[in-house]
């Protein structure tokens, strides 16, 4: 029968064995663990886009680019457009939108009266896009609050300083907050980005995706799975952000574009096929989400070319360095055709018959001739 003494040894020693063991697994662990958190970072694309990052050509024309005009207005540039020398600016008052004068900065009129009645609105989405109907230059509202679709006719609005709303419907699938922008495909079918996503994605319909509406009945004809429905790795930026993107479409409605908010790519949609390709930008190979950068702050597009504001830069700096103050412009095959540096720092582009402009929050507003942009093959 052994010792109290050779039995604490034993006890020791089997104590010890134990404590080696665990902490063996535990850097097992550890190095796991570390090998995860290392490689999130170095994000597979797979995981978030329908098929393979395709790399843009780094031949393309670098330059510098002034403006042909620059002026100042007192409406709200943060979220507006711009058409026929009008700033149609969201307002947070009486009315959904302040329209003024976009050289004079006179005030033209206030429309959209906000309220609850059947032919009123309590909020709106930010306008997408102008569109003529038998001659007259059209707009689609959306309250998200409501469910409210309106064809708002703004000539007639305007001509008659009251609201003139053609149409009314309730659309089908709707969460809160979900509709980003709305496209006139033609006279019957809208198309619409959900941005809607549900925490636990367990199908395709909770991510993001495009959603084909018919104009006049609101129901969903048919719908555009965009993006993978798998959860997505570590990244600095919360994962239902990280699908951001700012959209435009092309004026003979077969494709879409969209480039993300927070990742430096851009993607170009068939909108017959619903075949999506994503193009990464040449300096980056991969994507890398260990930062919080302010990639594509908006897009505008022609039957020719895609024109983006890009930043690049670290998100929420003080200096207000993270503002975008690059232009790119793209082909409608992913190409890069020029990277233009601007003379100042804007947050939204408006495209009006052959003249970009440039709208910042603060009432800067700068025009750049289509026809002054360098390319590297004209």
């Amino acid at each position: 029968m052994p010792t109290t003494r050779s039995a604490e040894r034993g006890d020791i020693k089997k104590v010890l064995l134990s404590s080696h063991y665990t902490m063996r697994v535990n850097f097992i662990i550890f190095l796991f663990i570390f090998a995860f958190v290392s490689c999130a970072t170095k994000v597979d694309e797979q995981t978030i886009f329908k098929d393979e990052l395709i790399c843009m050509s780094d031949d393309y024309t670098r330059t510098a680019i002034s403006f042909d005009n620059t002026f100042t207005s007192s409406s709200d540039l943060g979220e507006c457009i711009i058409k026929d020398s009008l700033i149609f600016s969201i307002s947070r008052g009486e009315y959904l939108y302040h329209i003024s004068n976009l050289y004079s900065d006179e005030l033209v009129a206030s429309l959209c009266k906000r309220g609850r009645a059947t032919n009123e609105l309590i909020t709106t989405l930010p306008l997408s896009e102008f569109f003529e109907i038998n001659g007259q230059t059209c707009a689609n509202l959306f309250s998200f609050v409501e469910n409210k679709l309106v064809l708002w006719n703004v000539d007639a609005s305007l001509s008659e300083n009251k609201d003139i709303y053609e149409s009314i419907v309730n659309l089908e699938n709707v969460h809160l907050n979900s509709l980003m922008s709305l496209w006139r495909l033609d006279d019957s079918h809208l198309l619409a980005y959900n941005s809607y996503q549900d925490p636990n994605r367990m199908t395709n319909n909770d991510t993001p995706q495009y959603v084909e509406y018919n104009i006049e009945t609101g129901q969903v004809i048919r719908e555009f799975d965009i993006f993978n429905n798998v959860r997505f790795p570590e990244s600095s930026i919360p994962e239902m952000s990280l699908l951001s993107n700012v959209d435009c479409i092309k004026p003979d409605r077969k494709q879409i574009a969209f480039a993300m908010s927070y990742m430096p790519v851009l993607n170009i949609m068939d909108i017959d096929s619903g075949k999506v390709h994503s193009y990464i930008l040449p300096d980056e190979k991969r994507l890398n989400l260990a930062i919080q950068r302010w990639c594509f702050a908006d897009i505008v597009a022609d039957d020719e070319f895609i024109y983006a504001l890009y930043s690049g830069e670290e998100l929420y700096k003080g200096d207000g360095t993270d503002i975008p103050k690059v232009l790119y412009v793209f082909d409608w095959n992913g190409n890069i055709k020029t990277h233009a540096t601007l003379d100042d720092r804007f947050t939204l582009l408006h495209l009006e018959n052959d003249v970009l402009f440039l709208t910042n929050p603060n009432g800067k507003i700068a025009e750049i001739k289509l026809s002054n942009l360098k390319f590297n093959d004209r």
